[in-house]
C-alpha cells in the first residue's frame, strides 16, 4: 500500500467536528505522526503502529476528549502487541483524517416491545418481573 496515500496534511479539508462521545474512523495516519522521531513512530509500540492497526481494523472509535486548545478528538484504546503485551493507547487524530461514523438509528429494545406489544402493565397482584 502506497504510504503517501494513507497521510493526510493540515492543509485538507476537515472531516465534519467530532465531539465527545461521537464514535470516528481512522481514515488516514496524521502527518503529525509522520514528522515524529523515529524512534517514537516506528516499532512494535510506537504510534505510526497503532493508527496502521486502528486504520487496518476498519472499526469505529469512540471519542474520549478533546484537545484542550486545538479541539482535535482524542482515542483512548488498548491495543495488544505480537508477544502479547498490553499497551494503552491515546492517539490525537488531525483534521481529515477522520470520518464520523454515522449513528445508529435503531429503535431501543423498549421501543421494539413496546410496538410489538410484548410490554405491558402489570397487574398490583403479580408484583415486579412483569414486563
Amino acid at each position: 500500500m502506497n504510504d503517501a496515500r494513507k497521510i493526510c496534511g493540515v492543509q485538507e479539508a476537515a472531516a465534519a467536528k467530532a465531539r465527545v462521545g461521537d464514535r470516528i474512523r481512522i481514515t488516514r495516519v496524521p502527518r503529525s505522526v509522520m514528522d515524529m522521531p523515529a524512534a517514537t513512530r516506528d516499532g512494535e509500540e510506537g504510534t505510526r503502529t497503532a493508527f496502521t492497526d486502528v486504520i487496518g481494523t476498519k472499526r469505529s472509535y469512540r471519542v474520549a476528549e478533546l484537545h484542550p486548545t486545538l479541539r482535535r478528538p482524542m482515542l483512548n484504546f488498548i491495543a495488544r502487541t505480537a508477544s502479547g503485551k498490553r499497551i494503552s493507547h491515546t492517539l490525537e487524530v488531525d483534521e481529515g483524517c477522520y470520518e464520523v461514523a454515522p449513528r445508529r438509528g435503531g429503535s431501543s429494545a423498549v421501543e421494539i416491545r413496546k410496538s410489538s406489544g410484548l410490554l405491558r402493565k402489570c397487574p398490583p397482584s403479580r408484583g415486579r418481573g412483569c414486563v
